[in-house]
């Protein structure tokens, strides 16, 4: 032998391709399954509702009761808030571009964010835009809006005691524009963030975990990306990249 050839090849890109294919065909077999659970149980939900606090308002009840009473009221609540998350993610999505400021809707979650009631003195809420560059570009409004409202909702979370949550618009390349939103909070195992954007995968106590599943939803619909990186103990960095262009569906 006089030597030997090695071949390499980067497969980091397909990786990347087939994990949002697999995504896509786990997200559409539990938006079928999520859709039948969600009817089935939303009816006899509201009977179970309407029924409880009739007779809640009706019966004479002692204190003990009373917590008892209150803990079936917060429990059908949160069944209710399960049920529009699974209707949420199994709806076909109303998909309706324009042109949408990114800056301008930055600001106003910022400001929304910061008059929410999980917000303390100790949280920082910061955003960094450059006003040289035209941060315009083509999508849905309302959609996007969830999104920054999941995202910023979460980092607020994973901050209970306060920290630093920074909006970025980014330009990016082949005429796109990249929006990044960093905390300071928790972090995220190696483990979570394999599973992140799975169906009913949270890392809080009151999540159903369908949160960033839907937002996954909504950036492959803009023809989009999302990325995350976190280190435990850290914080947490989702990334979304967003072509200028309209996206033809």
């Amino acid at each position: 032998h006089v030597g030997y050839v090695y071949t390499f090849q980067d497969r980091t890109e397909i990786k990347a391709l087939e994990e949002q294919v697999a995504r896509k065909d786990r997200m559409a077999v539990m938006g079928s399954m999520a859709a039948t659970i969600a009817h089935e149980i939303r009816n006899p939900l509201t009977a179970i509702s309407g029924s409880f606090h009739v007779l809640r308002a009706e019966l004479p009840l002692d204190t003990e009761h009373q917590r008892l009473a209150e803990n079936i009221s917060v429990e059908i609540k949160r069944l209710y808030r399960i049920i529009t998350d699974f209707l949420a993610y199994a709806k076909p999505m109303n998909y309706s571009p324009q042109v949408v400021d990114l800056k301008e809707l930055t600001c106003d979650t910022i400001n929304l964010i910061k008059n929410s009631p999980e917000i303390s003195r100790r949280h920082q809420i910061e955003c960094n835009v450059d006003p040289k560059h035209s941060w315009f570009c083509q999508g849905d409004p309302d959609l996007l809006k969830q999104v920054y409202w999941n995202l910023c909702g979460n980092a607020v979370k994973a901050m209970p005691d306060g920290g630093r949550l920074s909006i970025e618009l980014e330009e990016a390349p082949e005429d796109s524009v990249k929006i990044s939103f960093r905390d300071t909070g928790t972090g995220l195992t190696d483990e979570e963030q394999e599973k992140i954007f799975h169906p009913f995968q949270s890392s809080f106590n009151d999540g159903v975990g369908l949160g960033l599943t839907v937002v996954s939803q909504i950036v492959a619909a803009h023809q989009g990306a999302i990325e995350v990186t976190s280190t435990k103990g850290e914080g947490t960095t989702f990334q979304i990249t967003l072509p200028r262009q309209a996206v033809s569906h």
